[in-house]
């Protein structure tokens, strides 16, 4: 399959459906290190990043693929922080692509005197995104903070940093897929066998730093990597062979972009370029 330019735009679709109510949200055990929305708090502007069409670049392809850690986190999280500093720690390796999704239900929840913080790069789609990931991977589409999912595969909570890099060096030694993300002449090729899968751009900040005015994380400052900021499809539920393509370069200065080729329905990650 080809998809020239003229029929590009129209593949462009809405990151993920529409969240599930904040009552389907689970609490974790206050001793676990790990946090449902049960006291988010404060108040900072919201993020305006923009989800659903794909802004577009030349690519360049990684020769090995990395193992990708996606981490759903909320700065209105008291279990996040050790969270968003282990990520921060992997970001850098060469073997790895770190991505950090700011969920938003967070944001809703009532504060203590601490007030409500609203994550600034928060977004629903990054929360449905993780319900996705849950359903397939557990079965529910509860969420806890923070999560991290390796490959597509391997859930893990995003602070037990041991466990983590445990799961990072499990993907690592597992056989690489057949399938083949390639980029000739401003065109994203893919090689992939008789599956539905879907190609995902993503664009983020590589470095951010936070101060925390309000909520359970008052005064403490997030120092983050690779903080996801936009996300679309390039295309979705395809079979085969195909070819694309490529959208123009990321020029903005601290932010990257990669491409994901991912199974259909939140399956395992077969592939990545980057693409600034």
């Amino acid at each position: 399959m080809v998809i020239r330019s003229s029929s590009f735009t129209a593949l462009l679709a809405c990151l993920l459906t529409a969240v599930a109510p904040a009552a389907a949200l689970e609490a974790a055990r206050p001793d676990s290190g790990v946090q449902g929305p049960s006291a988010a708090d404060a108040s900072a502007p919201r993020s305006t990043a923009a989800i659903g069409e794909a802004p577009a670049g030349e690519l360049q392809a990684i020769p090995e693929k990395p193992v990708v850690v996606e981490l759903f986190l909320s700065q209105a999280c008291s279990a996040c922080p050790p969270a968003a500093e282990a990520l921060r720690d992997i970001a850098d390796r060469s073997d790895v692509l770190a991505l950090s999704w700011h969920v938003d239900y967070w944001d809703v929840m009532a504060g203590g005197q601490a007030g409500r913080w609203h994550d600034p790069y928060a977004h629903q789609a990054f929360s449905a995104r993780q319900r996705d990931y849950n359903e397939r991977l557990s079965g529910r589409r509860k969420v806890f903070t923070p999560q991290a999912v390796v490959d597509g595969r391997q859930s893990v909570v995003g602070s037990r940093r041991d466990q983590l890099l445990e799961r990072i060096d499990v993907a690592t030694g597992t056989a690489p897929s057949a399938s083949r993300l390639r980029f000739d002449a401003g065109t994203v090729s893919v090689s992939a066998g008789a599956y539905s899968y879907d190609i995902l751009l993503v664009r983020y900040l590589r470095n951010a730093r936070t101060e925390i005015l309000a909520g359970a994380n008052r005064g403490r400052v997030f120092d983050e990597a690779n903080i996801v900021i936009e996300a679309g499809y390039l295309a979705r539920g395809v079979v085969g062979d195909v070819s694309l393509e490529a959208p123009p370069p990321e020029t903005r200065e601290g932010v990257g972009c990669a491409i994901l080729l991912q199974v259909a329905g939140m399956g395992p990650i077969q592939d990545v370029a980057l693409c600034d």
